[in-house]
Parts: C-alpha cells; sequence; structure tokens
C-alpha cells in the first residue's frame, strides 16, 4: 500500500517568504537608525564639554551591509571639526578613553560606550523584536 503526500504551491511560497524577509530587514534597518539616533541623544548627555565641539560632532551613519548576514549603523564622535583635530591623534577617543581626565565643564569618559551598553541591554532588543513581529504579524493569518 502507498500513500501519496503532495504540497503544491511551493515556488509561489518561497516567494512569499522571500517578500517576508525583505520586508523584515527593511523594518529592522529602519528601527536599526532611528534606535541609534535616539541612543546618540542619550550620548550627548554624557559627553565632556568644553566648547561643545565634541558634542556637535556627534552623528549617526546611514544603514550598511558590511557582508550578507550584517547590517550595521555606527554611532561616532570626532572628526576635522572637533578641537586639536590634524594634530595627528583622535581627541574624541581620548576623551572617551582616558578616565583619568578632570570634566570641570560636565560629561565624563565612557560617554558612548556607558548609554550605548546600557539602551542595548534594555530598549533595543524589545524594539527590535517588536519590529520584526509587527512584519510577521500582518503575513499570519
Amino acid at each position: 500500500m502507498t500513500v501519496r503526500v503532495q504540497v503544491t504551491g511551493v515556488v509561489e511560497s518561497q516567494a512569499k517568504l522571500d517578500r517576508i524577509i525583505k520586508e523584515t530587514v527593511r523594518k529592522l534597518g529602519d528601527e536599526m537608525v532611528k534606535e541609534s539616533r535616539e541612543m546618540l541623544l542619550h550620548t550627548q548627555a554624557e559627553v565632556p564639554i568644553e566648547d561643545h565641539d565634541l558634542v556637535m560632532s556627534g552623528q549617526v551613519s546611514p544603514l550598511t551591509f558590511p557582508d550578507s548576514r550584517t547590517m550595521e549603523v555606527l554611532i561616532s564622535y570626532g572628526g576635522p571639526s572637533v578641537k586639536d583635530a590634524g594634530r595627528g591623534y583622535d581627541y574624541a577617543k581620548i576623551q572617551h578613553e582616558r578616565d583619568d581626565y578632570a570634566h570641570p565643564g560636565g560629561g565624563k569618559s565612557r560617554f558612548l560606550k556607558d548609554p550605548v551598553e546600557a539602551h542595548g541591554r534594555s530598549v533595543y532588543p524589545q524594539r527590535m523584536t517588536a519590529a520584526a513581529l509587527a512584519v510577521l504579524s500582518r503575513h499570519v493569518k
């Protein structure tokens, strides 16, 4: 005795899954940029203040895909507008890494790392999951 089991619509199902994946990646990318901008605001509250150049140099990069498995958004400080630029050292990195520097105008070292890690542990995972679930819930019946 033989029982035949057949599945039809495999090609159509694959095409639908491909569309869902693309939409999910697009939504996650949008959410990553949005969350990174929010994280930038949290970091700016902790940047050492001398003449505001360092605070004002904070930026969020556009979404990139460094390889086929990775989406990336960079939050950074520094650049040509920052004090002592072009003198052979990275002012933003020194201010970030040196715990022994005093910051009488406000701010602190680890101004980028600490808030990003805190936000990344608490808010970021939930919002990214919610973004993915929002896409999937539109397609599941």
